[in-house]
Order: C-alpha cells, then structure tokens, then sequence
C-alpha cells in the first residue's frame, strides 16, 4: 500500500565537484522523481543553463563549481568554505519558499548550509553516497609528512557526525553503506537512516549492441584521474597483461603522470585516453569493453557501473562502499580483495577467461533493470519523504 505524503516545497541541493561529472544528466535524474512527489521545487546545482529544468514546478539556482588548481590542502578547503558561504546566502534568500531541504551531493561536508537549515526549522534530509572521510585520506596521504590524510580524515568524520545529528533523515543507498558509516551509528542518529536505492539507469540508452565474445581484448576505466579512484594502479597492472589494451574515460590532475607513466614504460600502444565524453556516447564505448575495472580505494554506489551493467558489460571492482549489494562474485560481476596492480591484473584474468561470462553478463543486465526503473525510484522517495510534514 502507497504512504500518502503531503506534496511539498523541496529545495534540492545538488553540486557536483566538478564539471565533467556530467551535471545535467545527473542532476535530470536526480529531479524526476522527486518532481511526482512534490509541488515546488528549488534547485541549487553546478554551472548549468539556468531554464534547463525551469517549469511551473522547478526553479533554478546556479553556483559555480568549487573545482580549483591549488594543491595547498589549507587553501582548498578556506575556498570550500567560502563556496558554501555562498549557498547560505542562497538558501537564507529563498527560506520562504521551501519546506524541505535534500542534500544530494557534497552533503555531508555542507556543515555551514545545514547549520542554517536547522536555525530556519528546515526538515533535512542527508545522502551519503560516498565515504568523504576515506577519500579525504586517500587523497592527502602524503600531505604533512605522512599526517595529513589522518588528520583530514578525523576531521571530515566530525563534521560528518555532527551533520546527521542535525538532519532529520539520512539516506544510504544500499546496505552495505551502513558498515561504511559505522563511526556515527549512535542510537538518535541510527533511528534517521533509510536505505534507499535512487539511481534511475534508462534501458533505452544503456543496453546491449555488440556480444562479448565479438569484442576485442579492450577492459575499461570510467571515471575522475584521481587518486582515490586507483587509477594509478590500473596503470602499473597492464605490465602484467600483455594481451590487453585500456581506455580512459574521464579526467583530472592525474592525466599528465599516467601520461608519462606510458611512455616512460612503452605503455602508449596499451593505453587509449579518450578524455571527457558526453553521457549520451558511453554506451558506444561499454559495448567495446570486455571489462569495466573500478578499482576504487572508496565508493558509494557508482553509477557507472549501473550503466556498464545495463550494457551487458561485465564489471570487475573492488569491494567497497554499497559495491557489494549490486556486484556479487561470480553472479552479477567479479570483486576483487584489493586494488594493488598484482591484484587487479590477476583478476582482470580471472573475469575475461571465466567460462560464464555471458550468463553474467545477462544476470547483471537483468539485475540493473529490475531495481532501476523509475516506478521504483519513485517509490523509494516516497519511502525518504513520508513523515516529514
């Protein structure tokens, strides 16, 4: 039986750390099932047009995006604040014209926004799609000699912590995140999570075109050039695997080191970067892939192996974040331990032989298709909304 929920005014809060994470198609899924359930809705995201949502429901807000050069991790982080000062001021402008307030993306380390939120007796809702304190720690490993990626670590857990303490609901996408977060799992913010899978994948653009066993030995990498993606690691691997060749699919500050990584090892043959391309042409490059390879130090629940799925094409990842619920072993794709380049090589193997990589193949498309579908995602928002009249 449906919950009947009061339509009400949401203000979403959406902002992609960077450009290239494709904002309008993310953003445009993100916005289609909460519009069914709501009458008005404020919309505060990256550096899109400002009328690409805009109708009698939907109004935007645009910010430019905080994505900045500066290694300094005290200057990041002084400009981090600076942004969010920002959206306070956009928030506290449009106070009257919402009820609810959605963090969807960079939530948890929002601690200004949020703060405000609660002062104007906003009902908050928090997505954690990703664990920001471990990909904080990948990221500045090496800062303060060997102490900067523990320090900014412990810091982003506070922050987070005090967040969900404020919001009045925490969503994870799936099960497994639940473990990811279990340093803020006290008993007033444990009784505010909900489990909600909200990743809309349309069977129409992503699907199946080219059989496995007609592809060429090429696996596949789609994502940010960045350390906590493993990237680098998936470079050093391919001295293991002779037989095959990679494409790149994305951008970042590390495309100059895998760059020179090629040619100083006479990898340039191996390694194909194809750069940043429009969401609507990934389907074109799954259905080249054998494989997807993610192997991520964190995740969320990434939606591009969602996609790769629904293209039939096998994923390999490690097993991190919400990853676990959607790829199981053997069923619906391959994990791996870890993702040190011996390892990540081994199973590249492992999956590309396996004997029944068709039938994985079908069970992971068949998989995606029955959890994806907007019916669903609809339904799980309704699950997310009801009770915070």
């Amino acid at each position: 039986m449906k919950k009947n929920i009061k339509k009400q005014r949401v203000c979403l809060v959406s902002m992609p750390p960077k450009v290239g994470d494709d904002i309008e198609t993310r953003t445009a899924d993100f916005i289609r099932p909460i519009k069914k359930l709501t009458n008005k809705i404020i919309l505060i995201t990256g550096p899109i047009k400002n009328d690409t949502f805009d109708d009698d429901i939907v109004k935007t807000i645009t910010m430019n995006e905080y994505r900045f050069k500066e290694r300094s991790p005290v200057i990041r982080i002084l400009r981090l604040l600076f942004h969010q000062l920002k959206m306070c001021r956009i928030i506290y402008k449009n106070r009257d014209n919402f009820d609810i307030i959605i963090f969807r993306l960079g939530g948890p380390i929002r601690i200004f926004p949020i703060i405000l939120s609660k002062f104007l007796n906003k009902k908050i809702v928090l997505f954690l799609t990703t664990s920001f304190s471990n990909v904080m720690k990948v990221k500045y490993k090496e800062w303060l000699f060997g102490l900067g990626g523990r320090l900014v670590n412990n810091l982003s857990k506070l922050i987070l912590f005090f967040n969900c303490w404020l919001s009045d609901r925490i969503v994870l996408l799936s099960n497994s995140m639940i473990g990811m977060h279990n340093f803020f799992l006290k008993k007033e913010i444990n009784s505010k999570i909900v489990v909600c899978y909200d990743r809309f994948i349309n069977p129409d653009l992503f699907y199946k075109k080219i059989d496995l066993n007609k592809r060429d030995n090429i696996i596949g990498f789609v994502g940010r050039f960045s350390k906590e993606k493993g990237i680098l690691n998936l470079i050093e691997a391919l001295s293991f695997l002779p037989e095959l060749k990679i494409f790149l699919i994305g951008s970042g500050y590390l495309s100059d080191q895998i760059n020179e990584y090629s040619i100083k090892n006479k990898l340039k043959d191996k390694i194909k970067i194809i750069g940043q391309i429009p969401h609507n042409e990934l389907n074109e490059y799954f259905n080249q892939f054998k494989l997807l390879v993610l192997p991520s130090y964190s995740e969320g629940l990434p939606t591009v192996i969602l996609e790769s799925m629904s293209s039939g094409t096998p994923v390999l990842s490690t097993s991190v974040g919400g990853i676990p619920d959607i790829i199981k072993d053997k069923k619906t794709g391959f994990l791996m331990k870890d993702n040190s380049p011996m390892c990540i090589a081994r199973n590249v193997k492992r999956a590309i032989n396996y004997p029944e990589l068709d039938d994985i193949s079908v069970n992971a498309k068949n998989y995606v298709n029955n959890i994806s579908s907007e019916e669903k995602i609809i339904e799980n928002y309704r699950r997310v909304l009801f009770g915070l009249q």
